[in-house]
């Protein structure tokens, strides 16, 4: 049971800090929405996670892995605080 909540805990986390690096980027692509696009930064960095990922991953540039997912995030979060 408390190992079920942990995880639970983790994917929401995981979850919030991927929409929290998408943030910037849908305020850029969406600023004539009355929000500037706040609902679609979660959904719109997931797409662009995994896009990214795949594309990578299909190119061998980088192997399908967790590192490789959390440098993604991690370059996308270093282009979001600039």
């Amino acid at each position: 049971m408390v190992s079920d909540l942990s995880g639970a805990l983790i994917w929401f986390l995981a979850l919030e800090l991927v929409g929290v690096v998408g943030l910037p980027w849908v305020f850029v692509l969406f600023p004539r929405l009355p929000d500037r696009g706040v609902a679609f930064a979660k959904p719109a960095a997931l797409l662009f996670l995994a896009y990214a990922v795949w594309v990578l991953g299909l190119a061998q540039i980088l192997p399908n892995a967790a590192w490789a997912v959390w440098g993604v995030l991690v370059l996308a979060g270093v282009g979001s605080v600039w």
